[in-house]
């Protein structure tokens, strides 16, 4: 069910906020493994968002990605121009969900106002200069889940602890930190254009490659078999022996 943000009171001033929804995106998400009557079957989880960095700020210009879990989007329709920075954002693909939303991988999500969404922004007034002398001083990293930075998803994703890292030391003023951690080696995500062609990848390698070699191995068979069903002929060197 949807709650009301308690943090958004704190961001009023900044005009940001977090959304009560739940955001999904088609294109660019991660596998789950269900149970099934044939055994375990992997599907997408459009819930579960292999967000893209823009890699327009300090805190993730050396990240390719970030895995966000049920996350909700954010709104920055109301922030002071120049003062917020998106981080994060979904594919092209991606919707949202209101009200009361179901967490299961197996229900329908709408393929309808898909759009680009803004998950994770850095809030820096002081980028407004003289321009907006009412706005609060400071700095802010805003994201729509709080999961991502959990021993449960974070002890498997890299990339998510290098983005935290990198969010403490730019909210604390020392850059030099960022500039001398490692880079993000993660291979980027493989973004599809429809959930179509992301199904024919995916069973093309489990069943495209293996019924390749099948049929490589039917065919030398066959044409052994052919071979023996051929009469003796002696060569011409042997029969003038």
């Amino acid at each position: 069910m949807a709650r009301r943000v308690p943090w958004n009171a704190l961001l009023q001033p900044f005009g940001v906020s977090i959304q009560s929804d739940i955001v999904y995106d088609l294109a660019a998400n991660e596998a789950v493994s269900m149970p099934s009557q044939y055994g375990q079957v992997v599907m997408a989880y459009p819930l579960w968002i292999r967000a893209g960095s823009t890699r327009a700020s300090t805190v993730n210009a050396e990240v390719t990605g970030v895995f966000l879990p049920w996350t909700s989007s954010i709104d920055t329709t109301h922030a002071t121009r120049g003062t917020v920075t998106p981080l994060l954002v979904s594919s092209r693909a991606a919707g949202t969900l209101q009200g009361q939303a179901m967490l299961s991988p197996q229900q329908d999500f709408a393929r309808t106002n898909l759009a680009t969404r803004i998950l994770a922004v850095a809030v820096s007034p002081s980028t407004a200069g003289a321009a907006a002398p009412n706005v609060p001083k400071g700095r802010l990293v805003v994201i729509g889940n709080d999961d991502f930075a959990s021993d449960r998803f974070a002890q498997n994703q890299g990339a998510n602890v290098v983005f935290v890292e990198n969010a403490i030391d730019w909210l604390a003023q020392d850059d030099a930190l960022i500039a001398i951690r490692s880079k993000d080696r993660t291979p980027p995500p493989l973004v599809f254009p429809n959930a179509a062609v992301k199904v024919a990848v995916r069973y093309g390698n489990l069943i495209g490659i293996p019924l390749c070699i099948v049929l490589f191995g039917a065919t030398r068979l066959m044409r052994r078999r052919r071979l023996t069903r051929q009469a003796y002929r002696p060569l011409a060197s042997g029969a003038a022996a």
